[in-house]
């Protein structure tokens, strides 16, 4: 059986949602039915759903809705959209709908609703099982074990695997010109991070910016530490989440 979570649009294409239990996983026995009647704005050749639910702020959107579409359809003037794991499994989800529209000079015209986030409450999620004992398991675990320990000692990665650690220690390979311009250090500990950032506040030099991959250290996130230097006067600057991902984007305009 179906459970419907109501939405409406209404003329100055506010989206909202009535509160309905969700909870992080389901899959399509929930649905989004969202009423666009009183959306009186253009009249579209078709929507779109973009669905926002990481924390650094990556967003997916769906193919064209239409009447004649299949999962996600339109019918009667309400659109039909199923929970999909992809789209609960955060436990965060803001959605806004796009109406779009080809005028008769083949310009495309586009209407946005508000963004709306309906509840999701939290689940125990697929893949925390116990592993019971099995030897190929566990052999293949030692050997995946042994494998990022080489990693390790060849990228000099320290022993935190978390995710932040992984993101920031990635964006400072992705960074890395050569060891004269862009030196990167994998620190095992904020201790000798902090040893190091102050070591190249003191002596600048001529790279043109210093990376330092910041362990965390109890709740606080693995950082990327950025220092440059202009006139011998050096900018410290930490990167994680969002800002990491937006410091990267701008890295990548900036050597285009």
């Amino acid at each position: 059986m179906s459970h419907y979570i109501e939405g409406t649009v209404n003329a100055d294409r506010k989206l909202e949602f009535t509160p309905a239990p969700v909870y992080s996983g389901e899959q399509n026995n929930n649905i989004l039915k969202i009423d666009i009647t009183g959306w009186t704005g253009i009249d579209p050749d078709y929507y779109l759903i973009s669905c926002e639910t990481s924390p650094i702020g990556e967003v997916f959107i769906t193919a064209p809705i239409t009447d004649s579409s299949e999962d996600i359809y339109v019918d009667e003037g309400y659109i039909y959209c199923p929970l999909t794991y992809m789209m609960t499994r955060t436990g965060r989800l803001k959605i806004q709908i796009t109406a779009c529209k080809s005028d008769d000079q083949g310009r495309e015209i586009f209407e946005k609703t508000s963004v709306a986030s309906p509840e999701i409450g939290p689940s125990l999620s697929p893949g925390r099982e116990l592993v019971t004992y099995d030897s190929a398991v566990w052999t293949r675990l030692n050997r995946l074990e042994s494998t990022l320990a080489g990693l390790c000692d060849i990228y000099g990665f320290s022993r935190e695997f978390s995710f932040d650690y992984f993101s920031v220690a990635i964006a400072a390979r992705l960074l890395f010109v050569n060891e004269e311009q862009t030196p990167v250090f994998f620190p095992s500990s904020a201790e000798e991070a902090e040893s190091i950032i102050n070591d190249a506040i003191d002596n600048t030099g001529e790279w043109a910016y210093l990376l330092v991959v910041v362990p965390s250290v109890g709740r606080s996130r693995a950082e990327l530490c950025v220092v440059t230097a202009e006139d011998g006067v050096a900018d410290v600057a930490l990167y994680s989440g969002r800002d990491l991902l937006d410091f990267l984007r701008r890295g990548f305009e900036t050597n285009e």
